[in-house]
């Protein structure tokens, strides 16, 4: 998701273009869902309940919240300093929702991997003094052993 410049005036004339196009991949024009919260007296008591998009789902989150299939969202701004605000704010929060989800990725590849060797990370199997190899093993003479039994 992100802002595409090239989708309003701001390819012809970015110092006073008052819009900004939020697409999912810019380009590319596929859809994504966009969820929309109106409020008024009659809906909640308490103003601009927000509760209701949280999760665990909110009870009234069906008779409350729309849900649109939309390729592109446009903002129209009252000023250009409105604007940058906007766009810098956005840059901000895109970035480190991508270093969430990178950072999540790489979590959830490491406990793939974990789970199919559990214990490949435990010191203590790694430590030298703590497992003999087969060349170190005990090796009695068994046939002196087994004879004592016959």
């Amino acid at each position: 998701m992100g802002i595409n410049p090239d989708s309003c005036n701001c390819r012809y004339t970015r110092d006073t273009c008052l819009q900004v196009v939020i697409e999912n991949r810019p380009s590319s024009r596929s859809s994504f869902k966009l969820s929309v919260l109106s409020e008024n007296q009659s809906t909640s008591t308490l103003p601009w309940d927000l509760s209701v998009l949280g999760l665990p789902r909110h009870p009234r989150f069906k008779e409350r919240v729309k849900s649109l299939k939309i390729t592109y969202l446009a903002l129209t701004f009252s000023t250009i300093s409105e604007k940058e605000s906007f766009v810098q704010a956005f840059n901000i929060i895109s970035r480190l929702r991508s270093q969430d989800e990178q950072d999540f990725l790489e979590a959830k590849a490491r406990f793939a991997r974990r789970a199919h060797r559990p214990n490949a990370n435990d010191s203590w199997r790694r430590s030298s003094k703590a497992t003999t190899s087969l060349s170190r093993a005990n090796t009695a003479n068994t046939a002196s052993t087994l004879d004592k039994f016959s």
